[in-house]
């Protein structure tokens, strides 16, 4: 019989691991102890970082390396393994990084305007994918077309009705909007400003 030096509970020596170190050949704390300490520990960052050192290590040793090809043969290389892939790459199983970003795409649309994919498209096609103010050439999916929407109509930050969104605006147009505050007075002061300034340069001219 041994008492734990954790748990003060004296058991068997079948219940202790070998240590080489101590004097009977049994470590100092019981099966049990021991577990819940290493589990403990492979919670901290440190544990984690050891785990990860410790994998690595066994990868790069022969023994790690010779595992590996076995189980590659075994199990990756078969034609039972091979006839499975086969079979989830037909059904689709396999996404790549385009259709996962596409995915991300659609729900952050469908998140801040409320808008389905096929309503997102819709827009496009109305405005002959083009910009509703300046006519640029706008594209789905791209990171310089902007959907455009009226602030006043937000129920939460970043967060508005599919009936607030008012068209789709060029990298351009929807940031110059936001400098005038979406004032459409401010806008024809703007317009009546750079009418008369051309207006004064070909009086001059």
């Amino acid at each position: 019989m041994k008492a734990c030096s954790t748990c003060k509970v004296e058991q068997p020596l079948s219940n202790y691991s070998k240590d080489r170190r101590a004097k009977d050949g049994k470590r100092y704390q019981c099966t049990g102890c021991r577990t819940k300490s290493k589990t403990a520990y492979r919670q901290t960052e440190a544990g984690r970082a050891t785990e990860r050192e410790q994998k690595r290590r066994y990868n790069k040793s022969e023994h790690g390396r010779a595992m590996f090809k076995q189980y590659n043969q075994r199990y990756y290389r078969s034609d039972k393994a091979v006839a499975a892939r086969l079979l989830r790459k037909q059904q689709g199983y396999y996404k790549g990084r385009a259709y996962k970003k596409r995915q991300k795409q659609i729900d952050a649309i469908k998140l801040a305007y409320g808008l389905s994919e096929e309503q997102y498209l819709a827009m496009f096609e109305a405005q002959d994918h083009k910009c509703s103010i300046c006519l640029t050439k706008v594209e789905p999916w791209s990171r310089l077309t902007h959907i455009d929407h009226d602030k006043t109509k937000e129920y939460a930050p970043a967060r508005c009705h599919p009936d607030a969104v008012r068209g789709i605006l060029c990298s351009l147009c929807n940031p110059g909007l936001g400098m005038f505050k979406h004032d459409s007075a401010a806008l024809l002061k703007a317009a009546a400003y750079i009418n008369g300034s051309q207006q004064l340069l070909q009086q001059q001219q």
